[in-house]
């Protein structure tokens, strides 16, 4: 209870109040993201003890790795691009839809239009090409093994 993860814990559940309260502390949300930080690596260390190569670890590895790039590419797009005027951006599940474009190659006529926005763009897109790779070789993997154990 008294070590980093106990005191992140806490954080997280006395933030949460904070936050719904007009005092404009809404700042302090990143505090739930250093428990997510905390989760993401405790399930780290259990999929890394499990056996190598299993296609259920895998494609839930890849599922993690592809909810967690959508939701911080479109978080922080939505920030970026939110506070600029005529945007296509106004709320954060229309960022999210972003998001899911920009991770495929569907189109959703939304673009960021600032530099920093473009960056982050780019920096999503190039997340998701790594995580198909991810998920051709997760399969790839699970297939040789069971044509191995044949």
């Amino acid at each position: 209870i008294f070590g980093a993860s106990g005191i992140i814990d806490l954080l997280s559940v006395v933030v949460t109040p904070l936050t719904l309260t007009p005092l404009g502390l809404r700042d302090l949300k990143f505090v739930r993201v250093l428990k997510l930080g905390r989760v993401v690596a405790d399930d780290w260390a259990t999929i890394r003890d499990r056996e190598v190569g299993s296609l259920g670890v895998g494609l839930r590895a890849y599922l993690v790795a592809m909810f967690a790039v959508l939701m911080v590419g479109s978080t922080l797009v939505y920030h970026v691009e939110g506070a600029i005027h005529n945007t296509a951006f106004t709320d954060i599940i229309a960022a999210m839809w972003w998001g899911a474009g920009a991770m495929t190659p569907l189109d959703s006529g939304m673009t960021p239009l600032t530099l920093l926005g473009r960056v982050i763009a780019a920096v999503t897109s190039v997340c998701s090409l790594v995580l198909f790779a991810f998920l051709i070789h997760t399969i790839g993997v699970a297939l040789t093994q069971t044509r191995s154990d044949d």
